[in-house]
């Protein structure tokens, strides 16, 4: 299973086809998750997925969801725009809402292996106690004279966690990409 923090893009990333059919009352999912093809050429998560995988097979044999099923650019930009129609209240409202959705899949889904994509994921989960985790202490590396994690493995329950630094935004460095697969895949075989 593939956690993210929440779908990202903007209104160019909806596809009409998909709004075509939510005003017919079809909400049924694609047969496939959005990290295996690319939708349109401004998409960078899939790709950058693809690559750190390096298997198709395997990438196909995930399930993946967002624990935030709002779209936005970023956590931040969630955060302002929604600010701009609603409550502070109403917002921590409709993320606990997601969160629990988001325990609840897991839950049911009940994955072999968890890898979450983004600290800021991880942070998510941990605060909001989406699932509990037992998280070791992380790998760093710097970025700059920044220290800052790059890759952490735990477990919740039985299964094993293995999340990394964020792929697109702030994405790590080659030498630190190169880490993060070697113990991804390392952790995959375990």
């Amino acid at each position: 299973m593939i956690l993210t923090l929440n779908p990202g893009g903007d209104g160019k990333h909806f596809r009409q086809e998909d709004y075509l059919n939510f005003k017919k009352g079809n909400f049924s999912v694609q047969s496939f998750h959005s990290y295996l093809k690319p939708r349109d050429p401004n998409t960078k998560m899939a790709p950058a997925i693809q690559e750190f995988f390096e298997n198709d097979e395997l990438l196909e044999k995930t399930v993946t969801i967002p624990i935030l099923v709002f779209r936005s650019i970023n956590y931040d930009y969630w955060k302002e725009e929604f600010a701009k129609l609603n409550s502070e209240e109403e917002r921590k409202e409709a993320e606990l809402l997601s969160y629990e959705i988001a325990r609840t899949i897991i839950q049911k889904v009940n994955p072999r292996k968890i890898l979450m994509v983004s600290f800021k994921t991880l942070d998510k989960v941990v605060e909001n106690s989406v699932i509990p985790l037992q998280m070791d202490e992380p790998a760093y590396g710097y970025y700059g004279k920044s220290k800052q994690r790059i890759f952490a493995t735990g477990k919740w329950n039985k299964t094993p966690v293995f999340c990394i630094r964020h792929l697109t935004r702030a994405p790590p460095t080659p030498e630190h990409k190169k880490k993060m697969k070697h113990e991804f895949f390392r952790f995959l075989k375990e």
